[in-house]
């Protein structure tokens, strides 16, 4: 007669799965209701992605009255945009731990892109809402902030770069901008599974190869470059889409750098004010004469 117990792993995802609500029913006993949402909120969408979370599935899973969650949150994109800033908030944790253990500016700014893809990995279902568009970060001036800060790592590994002279001041916001993008793509196809009998090898050992190569492209012959050269070959700082407008860094929240500032602004061709027509190379020159 087979037997009716449960599998080891079915008994082990049965007990991951109550562990949430029990320790979110603690933090609400203990007075703790905003908290024990959160982390119910956050447990949901590790599981079940960002279908599985509604006011009501959190409500439950925390022990409470199905209004009882609209004491803190006023709808579910309220309180999705908890689960997100803390993800954010998580990130930036992560990478400045990382960044703060490695022995030089060049080693932190490599462990600050090594630890952003770990994070991914080990949170891939939050880090996927983290960046996408269910929820409108303009709406939500506590996530925006959270993002900022996590943005503030990488922004803080490059400065120090530049500050150990391996890079010049020019070099800082473009080696930013592609570190954020070559970080966030590769956490981004490997938490959508697309490397999965794709591409060989451990995703850390492939983010630590590309990483690097990066790295030794834009730093090799830095140092013995003049200070203030330009950033691109042969191309003017005014004229390259990275470098944004002073007036354009300046976002709404009154932060010098944006997470989700740098997207819209090169959408937007944000490379500060448009060369007057009459200024172009080979444009004719006006002879200050009225016709």
């Amino acid at each position: 007669m087979a037997s009716s117990k449960p599998s080891p792993s079915r008994r082990g995802g049965a007990a991951r799965r109550a562990a949430a609500p029990k320790a979110a029913r603690a933090a609400y006993h203990h007075g703790d209701l905003r908290r024990a949402l959160i982390d119910a909120a956050t447990q949901l969408v590790t599981e079940g992605g960002s279908a599985a979370l509604t006011v009501r599935a959190a409500a439950q899973a925390a022990g409470v009255s199905i209004a009882a969650p609209y004491r803190h949150f006023s709808d579910r994109a309220a309180l999705l945009a908890a689960v997100l800033a803390e993800g954010f908030d998580g990130l930036a944790a992560h990478t400045q731990a990382a960044r703060q253990a490695a022995p030089d500016a060049r080693a932190a700014l490599l462990a600050v892109g090594l630890a952003y893809v770990d994070f991914a990995r080990q949170r891939p279902a939050v880090y996927r809402l983290m960046f996408s568009p269910e929820c409108d970060k303009a709406n939500h001036p506590a996530l925006m902030a959270a993002g900022d800060r996590a943005l503030g790592v990488l922004l803080g590994a490059v400065a120090d770069v530049q500050a150990a002279g391996l890079i010049d001041a020019p070099q800082v916001q473009p080696l930013a901008l592609a570190g954020w993008s070559l970080s966030h793509g590769l956490a981004t196809l490997h938490a959508d599974g697309m490397f999965a009998g794709k591409i060989p090898g451990a995703l850390e050992d492939n983010a630590r190869a590309v990483m690097e190569l990066l790295l030794s492209s834009v730093l090799r012959a830095a140092p013995g470059r003049r200070s203030g050269a330009a950033p691109l070959h042969g191309t003017k700082k005014q004229d390259t889409p990275l470098c944004l407008s002073a007036s354009a860094r300046q976002t709404s929240a009154g932060s010098r750098y944006s997470l989700f500032f740098y997207k819209d602004a090169l959408h937007r061709g944000a490379a500060g004010p448009r060369p007057d027509p009459s200024q172009r190379r080979g444009a004719p020159k006006s002879s200050g004469r009225p016709t």
